[in-house]
């Protein structure tokens, strides 16, 4: 599935320059893919997003994640996980100090128990991280498990680090709503997002942070320290592929779901499953 204008624009940001750091071209390398990052939101997501100050590219949804931990936690702090998680968030919460709390959901319906939830804060909590849809078992966080998580947030005032990279990965015509969309708590969430996972170009390492300034701004300086940048050439390819129509990624969909159920069938004549 990978796009063959982003190839392109690869190619054409190498040949202008896009292997240095030179600060007037990377200023506009970076506007290009931040700005698109933004109105991309807008366009799927629905809420506005400021891309000068609520948004920055990174290299990897994981660098994100990591960029994230580093600026928010202080050694002590406790770190709620929704079990099971992308096994990476455990190892960067301990580097950045923090302490795990895993939640762990059960089959067959996966939902969160919201008193085992409400009794996991304590006064050292500072995160709870979802993955929505998850990571990996594909459960898509309902309406009410949004708002309960959103409610605790506020009584307990702590940051939401939402890791939404499969946003347009979904079957069946299941809406996927962004933490980032709750009016209530937007100025509390941390939406990690991935071109990797939506273009099948997860060699890239293109990810992005979408924040409001107060929280961003210190991530933004963790990331000028782990990586520096992402390299320009492949911002602006990745900005080029956001700015796809959405029947690319509604076929994108349709296409995943295709393949799922093709799986589905080799796999029931093996005789797996129901």
């Amino acid at each position: 599935m990978i796009v063959a204008d982003e190839a392109k624009s690869v190619e054409t940001a190498l040949a202008n320059g896009g292997t240095l750091l030179k600060p007037e071209a990377f200023e506009d390398w970076q506007k290009g893919a931040q700005s698109v990052w933004a109105e991309n939101s807008r366009r799927f997501l629905g809420p506005s997003v400021d891309w000068e100050r609520e948004v920055l590219v990174t290299s990897g949804a994981t660098e994100a994640l990591a960029d994230t931990f580093l600026a928010l936690l202080q050694p002590g702090d406790e770190v709620i996980l929704i079990e099971p998680v992308y096994d990476a968030y455990a190892t960067l919460i301990r580097r950045a100090g923090g302490h795990v709390v895993p939640i762990r959901l059960s089959p067959p319906d996966w939902a969160i128990d919201p008193e085992r939830l409400r009794a996991a804060v304590t006064n050292r909590t500072r995160l709870i991280v979802v993955n929505t849809p998850m990571n990996p078992i594909g459960k898509i966080f309902t309406a009410e498990e949004r708002q309960l998580i959103a409610d605790i947030a506020i009584k307990h005032d702590l940051v939401i680090v939402a890791d939404e990279v499969y946003e347009h990965l979904v079957f069946d015509d299941r809406p996927v709503h962004s933490f980032f969309g709750l009016d209530a708590i937007r100025d509390r969430v941390v939406r990690i997002g991935s071109a990797g996972k939506s273009f099948s170009l997860t060699g890239w390492k293109v990810g992005y942070v979408t924040a409001e300034a107060h929280l961003l701004q210190p991530i933004a300086r963790a990331h000028q320290f782990v990586t520096f940048t992402t390299p320009p050439a492949l911002q602006s390819a990745v900005a080029v592929g956001l700015n796809l129509p959405d029947s690319y990624f509604l076929n994108l969909r349709k296409t995943l779901a295709n393949r799922r159920d093709l799986l589905v069938s080799g796999l029931r004549q093996a005789g797996f499953g129901g």
